[in-house]
């Protein structure tokens, strides 16, 4: 019996189209964080900390090569709105607040269903001195995609802290 056998250039372009779905599919796990957030303080965990540690609202706009994260924070009896755009390619970008600024790169966990904000952000502390510290935001979904959780770390400038918040989907 007379076995049968790829030739190369058609092995080669076997591996090639496996290769690409492989690769497609990998891209189409990517979650996706487009929505309205609004806090759910019940099931958030600020420990210590103010409210205002975490966004009251998130409003998160992502595209293939970007995410607009819009973040309203509340403090006392007025709200304020930033408003970052990252690039998923893994640049710096540079957020001047009205108190500080901030130098931000975001990736996506190896699994695709994370993304990890990691940033320095600077300011004048009360001393009227340069002063910085750093922070790792984690942001992943429910199964159901209805579901936000958020997980900040926050260390430098004698500050060593973590809130972990859940958002509920603006319907």
């Amino acid at each position: 019996m007379k076995r049968k056998t790829l030739k190369p250039i058609s092995f080669r372009i076997c591996i090639l189209i496996c290769s690409l779905v492989l690769v497609i599919n990998a891209k189409a796990q990517t979650t996706n964080f487009t929505g309205d957030w609004k806090v759910n303080l019940e099931k958030s965990d600020f420990g210590t900390l103010p409210k205002s540690f975490a966004a009251a609202e998130f409003k998160i706009i992502q595209n293939q090569s970007s995410i607009n994260i819009d973040r309203i924070i509340v403090f006392r009896d007025s709200s304020t709105k930033s408003e970052e755009i990252l690039n998923f390619d893994g640049s710096i970008t540079i957020s001047d607040f009205k108190i500080k600024k901030k130098e931000a790169s975001i990736k996506w966990s190896t699994q695709g269903k994370s993304l990890i904000e990691t940033a320095i952000q600077k300011f004048i502390n009360k001393d009227g001195k340069n002063d910085q510290y750093q922070s790792v935001e984690t942001f992943s979904l429910s199964e159901d995609k209805k579901t936000l959780f958020y997980v900040r770390q926050v260390t430098g400038n004698d500050m060593n802290f973590t809130v972990k918040a859940e958002y509920d989907k603006i319907e």
